[in-house]
């Protein structure tokens, strides 16, 4: 099983290597540059670094909108179009297939917040923001940092699936399917965060509490459990 899912994430990451990384790698060159002609400028707001900072941040904007497309892209190109029936007569589960699909978008997002948190540590090297950072770190107690960072997790894994379970009923709709995905997915936005308040208690203030990671864990579950008997049951398999 592990064999086989190790194989799907492997042509899964070589779809999204081939734009995706070259984007990375700007943004934190871009970073670098913005920094040097900080140190050079003395830290002054330059016209020159003045660009490079909105270039960046375009640069930033662009890569999240493409990583977007490019997941949607993949998703519906595998799974809802003429090219589904070949993927689904691979040897392996609807399960395995799908879980190759959100590893592989989790990651590549992950990644694009790796080159975030890289340029933006760049860019704030010799600077206030830097010693800002610095000052903010031992504040927190490991204990701390490791559930910020499984809630944050937690949470994209729920976009991840609720992402692909919208698109999935969408594209069994005859008409609208853009319109109804859009409605569907902050409906179930919505939804999920009036059971979280009113039932399991989670609130904006208790950032570092395990209540904050397992309404993540348990929904992203459910869509993902629902994407994939809807697959299964549209392409009749067993």
């Amino acid at each position: 099983m592990l064999n086989k899912l190790g194989k799907l994430l492997k042509y899964e990451f070589r779809f999204y290597f081939r734009i995706l990384p070259p984007i990375y790698m700007i943004i934190i060159l871009i970073a670098i540059a913005a920094r040097f002609q900080g140190f050079t400028a003395n830290n002054y707001l330059m016209p020159e670094k003045f660009l490079l900072i909105m270039l960046l941040g375009a640069i930033i904007i662009a890569m999240f909108v493409i990583t977007i497309i490019l997941v949607i892209q993949r998703y519906t190109d595998n799974f809802m179009k003429d090219a589904g029936s070949l993927m689904f007569s691979l040897p392996v589960t609807v399960w395995a297939l799908l879980a190759s699909k959100v590893i592989a978008a989790f990651c590549m997002i992950l990644f694009g917040f790796l080159s975030i948190v890289v340029s933006t540590v760049i860019h704030s090297i010799g600077t206030e923001n830097w010693d800002f950072i610095l000052s903010f770190i031992p504040n927190n107690n490991a204990k701390n940092i490791i559930l910020s960072a499984a809630a944050a997790f937690s949470g994209l894994l729920e976009q991840i699936c609720l992402f692909y379970a919208v698109i999935t009923i969408s594209y069994m709709l005859p008409r609208f399917r853009i319109l109804a995905a859009f409605a569907m997915y902050f409906f179930a936005m919505y939804l999920t965060e009036q059971i979280s308040f009113r039932f399991i208690g989670r609130s904006m203030t208790d950032a570092m509490s395990l209540i904050n990671i397992l309404p993540s864990l348990i929904f992203a579950a459910i869509f993902f459990c629902i994407t994939g008997f809807l697959l299964k049951r549209s392409y009749n398999l067993e």
